[in-house]
């Protein structure tokens, strides 16, 4: 991909998306498929809070190729930001069910 399409694309995400996202106090967690890998560090870059969790051997619909692992890994997400910090909760990348 040419500079000029990243430019075009993260400008559209800053001007459409980075004021709702600064009122946001959430975390932003993508649970994407590992190919292809997504850039996490470029994306970071305009949202410290953005985090991906790959599921191994999934495809564009990852929520429909593994449900029960997709369901899982939303779960972990949400135990994750809901628990006090003195409480560790696992970490996102532990390895979840395959179906």
């Amino acid at each position: 991909m040419s500079g000029k399409q990243e430019d075009i694309r993260l400008t559209t995400f800053e001007q459409a998306f980075a004021p709702l996202l600064a009122e946001l106090d959430v975390p932003i967690v993508a649970i994407n498929a590992d190919a292809p890998p997504t850039d996490e560090a470029t994306i970071r870059l305009r949202e410290p809070r953005f985090r991906v969790v790959t599921l191994a051997g999934t495809g564009h619909f990852v929520m429909m190729e593994k449900p029960r692992a997709f369901n899982a890994l939303v779960a972990r997400i949400v135990a994750a930001w809901a628990a006090p910090a003195a409480v560790a909760a696992p970490p996102l990348s532990e390895a979840a069910p395959t179906r």
